[in-house]
């Protein structure tokens, strides 16, 4: 399976040295991070810094680590998804049109996210934190 990282997910795992970091570097499975969400880390990094209590290049650093275990998918290939993304997401939050748009480069994808609203579309599985480790059998 494929797994595509939504933004929170991947926040909380810089925030906290704690289960979804552990997954994203520990699990033997596909993920993928949207360029998009590393431009949102980019433009949000004090108030993350400062919700983690750690200063800006140790944020840095973990994000490398981190980034390190998955495949950055750029911005410029989601173009092709675009369309038929915004078709399917785009009335309910066109904020997240880039994550389904990841989804539809590859067969057998899902996306991790705890943000229900994804959930109210039903073209692409949405799996929050929960849900990804009875899927992956994580310890």
């Amino acid at each position: 399976m494929n797994l595509i990282i939504d933004t929170n997910v991947l926040i909380a795992a810089l925030i906290r040295d704690g289960l979804s970091r552990r997954i994203i570097i520990e699990a033997d499975i596909e993920f993928y991070v949207a360029e998009e969400s590393l431009l949102e880390i980019k433009g949000h990094e004090e108030a993350i810094c400062l919700k983690a209590g750690i200063n800006a290049a140790i944020l840095r650093m973990t994000l490398k680590t981190i980034i390190s275990h998955t495949s950055i998918i750029s911005n410029s290939r989601l173009l092709n998804r675009w369309e038929a993304s915004k078709e399917i997401i785009g009335h309910i939050d066109i904020g997240d049109v880039y994550f389904i748009a990841a989804a539809l480069l590859f067969e057998n994808s899902a996306i991790w996210s705890n943000d229900k609203v994804l959930k109210r579309q039903n073209k692409i599985p949405i799996y929050n934190t929960k849900e990804v480790l009875e899927i992956i059998n994580f310890p």
